[in-house]
């Protein structure tokens, strides 16, 4: 068999945008969003498709995959699609297939002649028999025939997904099929991979690979976000009641200035939108808590600067840099998430990141793994002075979410027009790795205690570093004439015996 995918062979009409033009006007296939036509121009190996319930992702993709499975190449080929719902009865893309290649079969016909012919229709979810087999003929006498072979099939039955090469694979409803369902049997089998859905909180894999691939094109995943225009039936009177439903939600948790968006449920049923508002750990929104890096470097002089480091070397080695603003709001102004780093080489991305904000060592005050005291100790010899307290006090898993979840919350700085309040913690986009693992952190499905070492599923490198700096009570700059001297000294007189002799104080440090 040639197949499609595996054998190099052009679009019958120059472009595989000018074939699937062709395509869609026959069967009068209309597009009614820019999101859904530059879906169709993709050249990428693997699309994902974001949508709201009923937002025309399904839709879209089973027509994106109707060329790849026409008679549209030269040389002609064979070609294998595979669409897999979680079960046979979900399938909506098998369901769109069946009705443009069969049921409206006529739609094709040209001169009086179909482009294929239909050998075998089957479209029973109830035995799990979907199948569509067209034949398009020869291209030359003697040569085989050529066919399309579009299968349904459902990851509940995984013995059906063996062995097989193909043209093209749909996992419909993405995020309902656990990751193993694309890398164990498709990644290495397929040609062009679809995967449409709404966010689901349990698809966490998903949103990790439409996150690599927005940071690294050359792997060839595309992130297309449909919004409710795409689908032109779209129930808009349902919507807008939804909408004042989830403006009063979000208005009675975040105060009067909230919008519908704010509410999660909302933001990903009706939007779409990635916000893991089931088992989220922490109430982190990119919209709210992103600034802009130059909306914090005017304040430099008035700020003190603070390191946080969660050591890891199969995990990530993750550090904030943060800058404490003179009314206690603190920002995450940079980072480093990185694996395998050696001491040296920790140290060096460290410099480099320091010189990136005119901030030298010695303005830093540092915070590390309160359980790996061996990891101060060597940045302790690289001149790193590293802040120590109650060990067990750093360490508490469930004091440190709660601080960063009362510190994300709006209502800990007062605004300066008296009109409600700041939150007190903010990020800027340098931190991308710390903005994607704050929003797709979430508690386990089944998890009986919240704040057990097991509890979440996500990566936790930079909620862990985040929470060791907020347990050392970070502290703004004080200027020459904010500090009452007097004041000052009294204190450390009181507390010098107990600055010898114990690190509870919080203010000790390696020198």
């Amino acid at each position: 068999m040639r197949l499609l995918g595996q054998v190099a062979a052009q679009p019958v009409l120059g472009t595989w945008e000018q074939t699937k033009a062709f395509w869609f006007a026959a069967m009068k296939y209309e597009m009614h969003a820019p999101e859904v036509v530059a879906f169709h121009r993709s050249e990428a190996t693997t699309l994902i498709t974001e949508a709201p319930a009923r937002g025309s992702k399904s839709y879209s993709t089973a027509h994106d995959i109707l060329p790849y499975a026409l008679p549209s190449t030269r040389p002609l080929l064979d070609s294998r699609h595979a669409i897999v719902g979680s079960d046979y009865a979900t399938n909506k893309e098998f369901e769109y297939v069946y009705e443009r290649l069969v049921t409206h079969r006529e739609a094709f016909r040209a001169n009086g002649q179909h482009p294929y012919t239909v050998e075998r229709a089957n479209f029973n979810p109830r035995s799990g028999d979907m199948e569509i087999v067209l034949c398009h003929g020869r291209e030359r006498p003697f040569e085989p025939l050529r066919r399309a072979v579009l299968r349904g099939l459902s990851s509940q039955n995984e013995v059906s997904l063996q062995g097989e090469q193909w043209t093209t694979v749909t996992l419909s409803e993405a995020a309902e099929h656990p990751e193993h369902i694309l890398t164990k049997h498709f990644a290495t089998r397929t040609w062009r991979t679809y995967l449409p859905t709404t966010p689901k909180a349990k698809a966490q894999w998903l949103k990790a690979l439409s996150d690599a691939g927005r940071l690294d094109p050359s792997l060839g995943v595309a992130t297309f976000h449909f919004p409710p225009e795409a689908n032109p039936l779209y129930d808009w009177k349902n919507f807008q009641k939804e909408e004042r439903l989830a403006e009063l939600r979000a208005r009675s948790q975040h105060g009067p200035q909230a919008r519908a968006e704010d509410d999660p449920f909302f933001a990903e049923q009706f939007l779409g939108r990635w916000v893991y508002y089931a088992g989220r750990v922490l109430p982190f929104d990119r919209r709210r808590h992103v600034l802009p890096l130059a909306q914090v470097i005017p304040l430099r002089d008035r700020s003190s600067f603070w390191l946080s480091t969660d050591y890891g070397y199969e995990d990530p080695w993750s550090t904030g840099l943060w800058q404490v603003l003179p009314n206690g709001i603190v920002v995450r102004v940079d980072e480093i998430y990185e694996r395998h780093l050696s001491t040296p080489e920790f140290v060096l991305r460290l410099d480099a990141m320091l010189a990136r904000h005119g901030v030298v060592r010695g303005q830093l005050t540092a915070t590390g793994d309160p359980s790996r005291p061996e990891v101060a100790r060597l940045l302790h010899d690289e001149k790193i002075a590293i802040v120590t307290m109650d060990k067990n006090a750093q360490r508490d898993r469930a004091a440190g979410k709660r601080r960063l979840i009362d510190l994300l919350t709006e209502g800990s700085v007062p605004r300066e027009d008296g009109n409600g309040y700041y939150p007190g913690l903010y990020v800027t986009a340098n931190c991308e790795h710390a903005i994607v693992e704050w929003e797709q952190l979430h508690y386990r499905e089944g998890a009986s205690r919240e704040d057990a070492e097991n509890a979440f599923a996500g990566e936790d490198h930079a909620f862990d570093d985040a929470r060791y700096f907020c347990m050392s009570r970070p502290f703004p700059s004080k200027t020459r004439q904010e500090v009452d001297w007097m004041r000052e000294y009294r204190k450390t007189l009181a507390t010098r015996k107990s600055f010898a002799m114990t690190d509870l104080a919080g203010t000790a440090c390696y020198a």
